[in-house]
């Protein structure tokens, strides 16, 4: 847990949070979004307009009639930042988080 924590608070310090980063950043992480049943098809709409590129894609429904979404994704800074602005925004959306990759000078793993 400590080790963790260290990494993303050193993580934090170079680049920054999601909010602080340069719009044309290159970013990539897990989208979470859990939301209400009912408006599915607005979040498929979001998901694929574009603005960031998602290559992996997970629905769980919980047992009170909740939802939670997970996708991988990519794109800049500045989409994330509106995709998520758009989902925050959107009737029966509970709560969207992003957690940004580590970042890697070399390698995937």
């Amino acid at each position: 847990f400590l080790r963790d924590a260290s990494l993303h608070f050193a993580e934090e310090l170079q680049r920054g949070s999601l909010e602080s980063m340069d719009s044309e950043m290159a970013i990539e992480g897990i989208l979470i979004v859990f939301f209400q049943h009912g408006i599915e098809q607005k979040l498929h709409n979001i998901r694929h307009s574009g603005e960031i590129t998602v290559t992996s894609y997970s629905h769980t429904s919980q047992f009170n009639n909740s939802c939670v979404d997970m996708m991988q994704a990519s794109g800049t800074a500045g989409n994330m930042r509106k995709v998520m602005q758009q989902l925050q925004k959107t009737q029966d959306v509970d709560r969207v988080t992003f957690i940004p990759a580590p970042l890697r000078d070399h390698g995937c793993c």
